[in-house]
């Protein structure tokens, strides 16, 4: 008897009135961070298919012209902002236009590049090797004439929503072929 009377009269006081608040004190940083690397995670996923988009159709457009002039190049950067639909304060860009023909004897040779960028740097992109041509390609011509876009997107600080700054040194790049339609994409005017 005497183990239970000293147990009741030396107890502390259970009060649990405050316990909710400091747990939830705790947990709640935790919540909002990661609701905001899903979001940033769900804007990159969609910055990603934008840079794509972006790149068909620029590739798409320059391929069916009749004629290139520096001018509808220079434009080809404000297009690709256009399709991204984003802010310049939140990305900016790098795009790379080149004119490649394939001929049976001679080979690849890249007949023009033009550079465009808007405080990107490049992201390392070389003209890709066209070593050697489908069998469609070779019996339809005797020479192939391509435009190569090259398009890379590098998200700034301002991108991230969670200030994590996981992917830092993330460049978002597509490149697109188009057949060119006409041999007016040998030169630019």
């Amino acid at each position: 008897m005497e183990i239970r009377y000293i147990q009741k009269r030396y107890r502390l006081p259970c009060c649990d009135q405050g316990s909710v608040l400091v747990e939830t004190a705790l947990i709640l940083p935790f919540i909002f961070l990661l609701i905001f690397v899903g979001v940033d995670l769900v804007r990159l996923i969609e910055l990603t298919s934008r840079v794509n988009q972006s790149s068909a159709v620029i590739a798409n457009n320059l391929g069916r012209q009749a004629q290139i002039d520096d001018a509808e190049i220079f434009n080809s950067l404000a297009l690709a902002y256009q399709v991204m639909g984003n802010n310049r304060a939140e990305s900016s860009l790098s795009l790379k236009i080149s004119a490649i023909s394939i001929q049976r004897t001679k080979g690849t040779a890249v007949l023009w590049a033009r550079l465009l960028s808007e405080e990107a740097e490049t992201c390392g992109s070389n003209t890709p090797d066209f070593s050697e041509p489908s069998t469609q390609f070779q019996e339809s011509k005797a020479i192939n004439f391509f435009v190569v876009v090259d398009l890379c997107v590098v998200p700034k600080k301002a991108f991230y929503i969670s200030h994590l700054h996981l992917a830092n040194a993330m460049h978002l790049r597509s490149l697109s072929i188009y057949i060119a339609a006409h041999p007016a994409i040998r030169t630019i005017e």
